[in-house]
């Protein structure tokens, strides 16, 4: 269900634990937008929102996850599997406004090393439009089509 504020709701329908995702383009980055719970309920559409995500080729993406307040191994792993399918298109990835506890789980399932972590979303944004443009960005034409194979 997506809502005058542009979140969209996921999760058990009975009002147990929720997950809203919101995804937005500011200042040329793409922000996801996490609040509530990312349990194991909400695995299966969270990783639908993920893949829709990956197909994209967003060339900046930050995930947002400061109203955040559970995080599963099954999605740090939807996490790691996105990092992994976006650095194949160099991609500049991040992580922004993790609470301390959120933080830990994320070193200890190493994605700090695939993401930057950062304190906002708004100095994830900042950091992330100094980075160059990825190849296929840069390299695609003014129609925004693809090259002509030769």
């Amino acid at each position: 269900m997506i809502t005058r504020f542009g979140w969209v709701r996921r999760g058990p329908s009975k009002g147990l634990a929720m997950l809203d995702m919101q995804k937005q383009e500011r200042e040329g980055v793409t922000v996801v937008s996490l609040r509530g719970e990312a349990g194991m309920a909400e695995a299966q559409e969270l990783t639908a929102y993920i893949i829709n995500i990956a197909a994209s080729r967003p060339p900046r993406l930050v995930f947002d996850l400061s109203g955040l307040t559970f995080i599963s191994s099954l999605a740090l792993g939807e996490l790691a599997s996105l990092a992994a399918a976006l650095q194949r298109f160099e991609c500049h990835l991040g992580i922004a406004g993790a609470t301390p506890l959120t933080r830990t789980a994320l070193r200890r399932a190493r994605l700090d090393k695939a993401y930057e972590l950062y304190d906002t979303a708004d100095a994830a944004i900042a950091e992330l439009n100094n980075q160059p443009q990825p190849w296929f960005i840069s390299r695609r034409p003014a129609t925004g089509r693809a090259p002509a194979a030769s």
